[in-house]
Parts: C-alpha cells; sequence; structure tokens
C-alpha cells in the first residue's frame, strides 16, 4: 500500500512538473510567422562566428546541427561561417574578441566557450548550446524562479536534459523503486545541479535517495566498493548527463545487474554500459538554435528578451543495453531502442524536420 502510495505521488510529481515545463515551451516559441526565403536578398551574406569548446561526436553533431539550419533558412550563397575550436575559457574569449570585429552573430557550444564569448562582448548575439546551466555559466543567481532570459546578448537552447521524463523512466524499468541511488562527480558542477534538482523531486515523492561522490579519476576498485554499498541501500541508480563517469559505470552496472539493481544515465557515453538511458538528440539541440538565429539577425529580435529554450521531449530517445537486460530478465516495449543499434544506424532527419529554403514555412519551433 505504501509503495502504491509512493509511484501515485511520483506520476503526480512528474505531470506537475511536464506542465510547469509546457508553461515555459508555450512562451519558448520563436515568433516570427514564416522563414523567408533569403535567395531573393541578392548577393547579401550573413556572418557568423562558431566557438566550440565541447569536443567528441555528441558536440559535433549539435554544431552541425546549428550550421545545418542557418544554411537550409538563409541559403548557402548567404550565410559565412568561421570555426574555431578552444580547449579553455582564456582561448575562447580571445577568438570571440576577433569575431566580434566582422561577425554579425557568435554561436558557441559548450560551457567554457560561452563564458569566453560573454567576457569578450556585450554587443555581438550570442547563442549557445551545450550548456546544461546557462545562470551558473553567465554567473546569474541560480534560481527555480528563472524566466529563461538572460537580459544580456546570450540567448540559446539548454543542454539540461528533461529530468521529469528522465524519472518516469526510471519508474518504468524500476517496478519496485524505493531508494534511488545518484552517483556523481562532487567536482563537476553540472552534476551536482543535476542531481540536486532530480532529488528535490524524490524528496518530494517521499522517496529514498542516496547520495554517493566518485570523481572521473577515481578507479575501478574505487568503483566496485562503491557499487557494493549503493546496490545493499537502493533499489536504483542515477548517473547525471554528461557526468564524465562511463568507465566507472562500466564497474558498476554489472554489479547492479547482478543484485536486481536498475542503472540510468542521461548521455549515450555512460549509456553504453547501464541498463537504460534517456538520449536527448544533439543535432536537434543544435538546429533549434540556428533557427533563432534568423530571429535575430532577420527579424532583430533582441537577445536579451528572448527565452532560452529547453529541452524538446520530442527529441528525446529511451535506450536500453541489451548485455544487461539479458542479464536482469528484462524486455523493453517499442518505445524504448538498444543503445548500440540506434546509435550506429542514427539519422538526424528521423528527429529533426529541415527547413526547405525554396519555400515559404511556418517559423514556429
Amino acid at each position: 500500500m505504501k509503495e502504491r502510495k509512493h509511484k501515485k505521488w511520483l506520476w503526480i510529481l512528474i505531470a506537475a512538473a511536464a506542465a510547469a515545463v509546457l508553461i515555459v515551451v508555450l512562451k519558448n516559441r520563436v515568433n516570427i510567422t514564416t522563414y523567408k526565403d533569403s535567395r531573393q536578398e541578392g548577393t547579401k551574406v550573413y556572418t557568423v562566428g562558431i566557438i566550440q569548446s565541447k569536443s567528441g561526436s555528441y558536440a559535433d553533431q549539435m554544431v552541425q546541427g546549428a550550421m545545418d539550419a542557418m544554411s537550409d533558412i538563409f541559403g548557402t550563397s548567404h550565410v559565412k561561417f568561421t570555426e574555431k575550436r578552444v580547449k579553455s575559457q582564456k582561448a575562447a574569449q580571445k577568438a570571440a574578441a576577433q569575431m566580434a570585429k566582422d561577425k554579425q552573430l557568435i554561436v558557441t557550444s559548450g560551457t567554457k566557450a560561452l563564458k569566453g564569448a560573454e567576457k569578450a562582448t556585450s554587443t555581438v548575439p550570442i547563442v549557445s548550446v551545450g550548456v546544461v546551466n546557462f545562470q551558473r555559466a553567465l554567473g546569474m543567481t541560480v534560481s527555480d524562479n528563472w524566466d529563461y532570459r538572460t537580459g544580456r546578448n546570450v540567448t540559446g537552447v539548454v543542454g539540461e536534459p528533461s529530468l521529469p521524463d528522465t524519472l518516469s523512466m526510471l519508474i518504468e524499468v524500476t517496478p519496485d523503486l524505493k531508494t534511488v541511488g545518484m552517483i556523481r562527480d562532487p567536482g563537476d558542477a553540472d552534476s551536482v545541479y543535476q542531481c540536486d534538482k532530480m532529488k528535490t523531486m524524490l524528496d518530494q515523492a517521499g522517496i529514498g535517495v542516496k547520495v554517493y561522490d566518485l570523481a572521473k579519476t577515481s578507479t575501478d576498485s574505487d568503483a566496485q566498493s562503491l557499487a557494493e554499498t549503493a546496490v545493499s541501500e537502493c533499489s536504483a541508480l542515477y548517473f547525471p548527463m554528461n557526468c564524465g563517469l562511463s568507465a566507472q559505470a562500466a564497474v558498476i552496472a554489472p554489479i547492479a545487474a547482478e543484485a536486481g539493481v536498475t542503472t540510468v544515465a542521461g548521455d549515450a557515453s555512460v549509456g553504453r554500459h547501464v541498463l537504460a538511458t534517456l538520449y536527448t538528440d544533439p543535432y536537434n539541440q543544435g538546429y533549434r538554435a540556428g533557427k533563432m538565429v534568423y530571429s535575430i539577425l532577420v527579424k532583430k529580435e533582441n537577445p536579451k528578451r528572448m527565452h532560452v529554450k529547453i529541452f524538446s521531449s520530442g527529441a528525446s530517445q529511451k535506450l536500453y543495453q541489451k548485455t544487461l537486460a539479458v542479464q536482469m530478465n528484462k524486455t523493453f516495449p517499442k518505445s524504448f531502442s538498444e543503445i548500440d543499434s540506434y546509435l550506429s544506424h542514427y539519422d538526424p532527419v528521423e528527429v529533426t524536420t529541415r527547413i526547405n529554403s525554396d519555400t515559404t514555412q511556418k517559423g514556429r519551433d
């Protein structure tokens, strides 16, 4: 009876969180009527600088999505890109300062890129992707009541996953959910931020929470020791998105599976080693950011008044790992895909509908 009550409150909590998200989504649309065929503008060319501090295929797909959106909307002959990869905030600031001299807009990918660009210019519009927490990245006061506007020359698409959707999936794969163990790197602010938000949701639903700290530099022995403790205390283990604990998850997940404890993650890197993952499509995030560029450069909208876009649930995919599923004797419905198969056959067009710049299309997200 107590378990049923917990489940009821969890679903109510998830529904309430989803409703709150919907309110943000509805006021988060691109406020334009149509995408104009830029080829009618003769020789006009828009110049855009791109600064990328995140590496890997996930980040590359995000940037590609933004570039494709701009090329689709303006026409390839009407937009010119200058790309710069950086490893530090200082390098990003230097690159942005140079781009600010002759570029009409800067797209950044990653927290270091955003921080550097925002330091370099307060006038050139910045559209950012690949950042989990805009408030922290921009030195703003972190608040749950944030209206998703930065009040400065910055907007974009937030990289934070849908925690209500993640919790919903966690419930789906853990029929007897009693206590959730959160495994995080305490030195990673984004991981701490996600775990804090997830803990608040679980606390409100009366579900037990345990927090386990594990640095990215932790050894297999450290991970094994943590796993042995965690599986004796929890019915599910959660790894926040981009926590960087892929090697540790590879050790922890089989031990958890042996004990009948589910493991859930928010990115493909850790997801390849755990039972289930809510994967947010990177190309879709980038493409949505690219569409925002139109609002700024053509419709002359001010970034400081534009709502930073949140995740799109339609661009998330539930994935499972076959080996662990077999080990735990679990079967998954059609709403789930096997992670290796999904990623090896990944096609961005299946998730994101691209704009045909030869035709007039509605300018809504």
